[in-house]
């Protein structure tokens, strides 16, 4: 499991290094297993995660998202 490394939190996600390639195959067949009442996501490593697909209303840019993040050059004022 993953932590923070300032609170030690799990940040949510792990790794399993599976005995063998059978193992790993098997662990696969369900991809969203329901692990302790909670809906989990398992693919291999290597291959990466699996592409995930944009819902409408979601496709949002860092600057819409987050103003603050735009760099304004040194000295620029904001109106307000």
């Amino acid at each position: 499991v993953i932590t923070d490394r300032q609170t030690g939190k799990s940040r949510g996600y792990g790794f399993v290094t599976m005995a063998d390639r059978a193992a790993a195959e098997r662990a696969c067949k369900d991809p969203n297993p329901i692990i302790d009442g909670r809906k989990a996501n398992v693919n291999l490593a290597y291959l990466g995660a699996k592409p995930r697909i944009m819902q409408p209303g979601f496709a949002f840019g860092v600057q819409q998202l987050h103003p603050a993040l735009i760099q304004r050059p040194f000295g620029d004022k904001q109106a307000g």
